[in-house]
């Protein structure tokens, strides 16, 4: 009796093994045919059936594309073996095809992981999925719910999740402050162009300094003028050297009526007092005394 029982145990494996292997070798020989019901290919079905790990490695062996092809539904051979609960192993070596897999939504904007959540998958698989893509854990899908609202809704007739709450939690958390981060990495990366930006400008304005001192040693011995001309010239220049880098209201409404109020200052001899030039004051203080003294020289000679 115990042998018959033992030949019979035999014969059922056997039997088993002998299924699965027409089934892989089924599957495998329509792999050529292209997509069938539904825009599938074999992968598809076999996750969607919950084949047998050997089904699919032979199906992925024989077409490792076939884990990035859509059917009609917009989903990969990732999301039907999520719906269907598949094992660790089989999430492992589809991702390990194609890793972006994880990242792809269907039709329904679900995300793998989605599928995973909702179906009550184990802690293991799910971290698999956050490990390839941890941010989509703040993924919300086509019905507003993200992967730790889907498992919440699963866990109310599941105990089992609560380590998949937990685990989504702690994701949440991390990217969380991820986000936090690089949000304030993102504010300093603004200061320092705007610094820049500055550094630039004042670059600029340096060099247009430097031209108009040139101009004003030429003004002073080729064309012999006025100290006190050249000095309010210099002024003048300078002053809307700086309302053009930026200046205030202010600044622009005052340098945009000088030329109407130069008529009236004509007899003014301190014309620098009139005009918002304080950055520059000690500026104009050496030009000045330069003038003078030049002037001077010129009066002796």
């Amino acid at each position: 009796m115990k042998s018959k029982c033992c030949f019979c145990l035999v014969a059922c494996r056997s039997l088993q093994y002998i299924a699965q292997l027409h089934l892989t070798t089924v599957f495998v020989a329509t792999v050529s045919l292209g997509t069938s019901y539904r825009g599938r290919l074999p992968i598809h079905h076999a996750c969607g059936k919950a084949a047998p790990e050997g089904v699919i490695d032979a199906l992925l062996k024989a077409s490792p594309k076939g884990a990035q092809s859509k059917d009609d539904q917009g989903r990969l051979a990732l999301h039907h073996a999520c719906r269907k609960n598949a094992s660790e192993r089989v999430v492992r070596t589809l991702l390990r095809v194609y890793p972006r897999a994880s990242q792809i939504k269907d039709d329904q904007d679900k995300l793998p992981i989605h599928y995973a959540c909702q179906n009550a998958a184990s802690a293991h698989v799910v971290s698999l999925l956050l490990a390839t893509y941890p941010e989509s854990v703040h993924v919300h899908n086509g019905f507003g719910y993200t992967p730790l609202g889907e498992a919440k809704n699963a866990a109310e007739s599941n105990p089992k999740m609560e380590g998949v709450l937990r685990l989504l939690e702690k994701t949440k958390r991390e990217q969380d402050k991820l986000k936090a981060e690089s949000g304030e990495t993102a504010e300093v990366q603004l200061k320092i162009s705007v610094l820049e930006e500055k550094v630039s400008l004042l670059d600029k304005a340096l060099m247009k300094v430097a031209a108009i001192g040139k101009e004003m040693r030429h003004d002073i011995h080729k064309k012999h003028k006025e100290p006190q001309q050249v000095l309010e010239k210099f002024a003048d220049r300078l002053v809307e050297l700086g309302g053009s880098k930026g200046s205030s209201g202010k600044d622009r409404d005052s340098s945009g009526s000088r030329e109407k109020d130069k008529d009236k200052d004509n007899t003014d001899k301190t014309p620098l007092k009139s005009r918002n030039a304080t950055p520059i004051k000690n500026l104009f203080s050496r030009a000045q005394g330069k003038l003078t003294s030049l002037s001077a020289e010129k009066t002796k000679a």
